[in-house]
């Protein structure tokens, strides 16, 4: 980490990146990457950072899902053996279906809330979560600084643009086929 940590344009950078998981995640990561793509010198207090920031924003959707079955209607949903059924599936395996939410947009929140309902243990979803961030940021840093040595400085500053079109054009395809397969059933 450089030694600009302390100045204010990098640290509301910082801020910035931090609080932008909670916002829209892969949207954070991949201004994540291009940050640090950018400003190599700062690369690993981006990512420190950046991991906290996914860290902490998916560790509050866990306590949602945890504190939900407070409600009454929630408390008797949770009960019902189709979900019954769900918690054994997600449970048994929980770490393949953090590091599978990790990539597959549109299933963090919806696995993030059920593990808190399921009442995973919250060390072990911690520790997985944790970890999958890692390996998702590591993946997209790396990504970008590939593409950022590949296409040039010259271009590097248009690869946040190029990401996120990427993602919206992932979730719209997600939007897309989910709309498709609700027509033909």
């Amino acid at each position: 980490m450089s030694g600009e940590f302390f100045m204010p344009e990098i640290s509301a950078i910082y801020l910035a990146l931090f609080i932008a998981p909670f916002l829209q995640e892969d949207a954070a990561v991949v201004g994540s990457a291009s940050a640090a793509s950018i400003h190599p010198a700062d690369a690993a207090g981006i990512f420190f950072v950046s991991l906290l920031g996914l860290v902490l924003s998916d560790a509050w959707k866990y306590w949602a899902g945890y504190y939900a079955q407070a409600w009454p209607p929630a408390a008797r949903w949770a009960r019902t053996p189709k979900v019954a059924a769900l918690r054994e599936a997600v449970l048994g395996r929980l770490a393949m279906a953090l590091l599978s939410a990790r990539f597959i947009p549109g299933t963090r929140i919806p696995l993030y809330l059920a593990c808190g309902v399921f009442r995973a243990p919250f060390h072990r979803f911690l520790l997985l979560i944790t970890l999958t961030g890692a390996l998702y940021l590591g993946a997209t840093f790396a990504l970008f600084a590939t593409l950022g040595d590949l296409v040039g400085a010259q271009f590097q500053h248009a690869l946040p643009f190029i990401g996120a079109g990427l993602v919206v054009a992932f979730g719209v395809s997600l939007v897309l086929r989910f709309i498709r397969q609700r027509a033909n059933t």
